[in-house]
């Protein structure tokens, strides 16, 4: 039976830090962190943004 790790996607690197600090355990590979319950990766910004309500139904401000 294949057993599947949480993947956690932090917004920057010390963010990642802190929260692999948190979980311990860790092993350090080339872009992030991984035990055999969580990988621990990291991007650079923002990864979402909202989307205005307005926009999605394509309807005018009033």
């Amino acid at each position: 039976m294949i057993k599947l790790a949480k993947l956690i996607i932090a917004e920057k690197p010390s963010l990642a830090m802190n929260i692999v600090k948190s979980i311990g355990g860790m092993q350090k590979n080339d872009g992030y962190f991984e035990n055999a319950e969580y990988i621990v990766t990291f991007a650079f910004g923002h990864l979402l943004k909202l989307y205005d309500l307005d926009n999605f139904f394509d309807r005018n401000k009033t």
